[in-house]
């Protein structure tokens, strides 16, 4: 009959348990691991504010070159026309329009 205990370990061998682990790296993002330099959670909250409101300026020029766009395109169509002036001129108008938007976010963030 075979014994179902593993056999121990040695001593060098690396512990399962973490509070037995005298060298044992603390987790990343854990409040006993800050260091001098790392950011308090209220700057870290502004940082990703500000990146959220930049990314979502990205967002805004996508959506109005697109919606200015179809408008255009739209209108295109619905007159019969042959080329798609007003379909390049709605995107043109809604690029330069998120693109505008996008300055004026970026100038109140700096």
């Amino acid at each position: 009959m075979m014994d179902s205990t593993p056999p121990p370990a040695p001593d060098d061998a690396p512990s399962d348990d973490a509070d037995d682990a005298p060298n044992a790296a603390p987790l990343a993002g854990h409040p006993t691991n800050r260091s001098a330099h790392s950011p308090t959670p209220s700057q870290s909250a502004q940082e990703r504010q500000t990146l959220l409101r930049l990314a979502s300026s990205g967002f805004e020029l996508a959506t109005y070159s697109l919606v200015l766009g179809g408008a255009g395109y739209g209108l295109d169509h619905w007159l019969g026309n042959a080329t798609p002036y007003f379909a390049i001129a709605g995107i043109l108008l809604g690029f330069s329009l998120g693109f505008y938007r996008l300055i004026v976010m970026a100038s109140k963030i700096s």
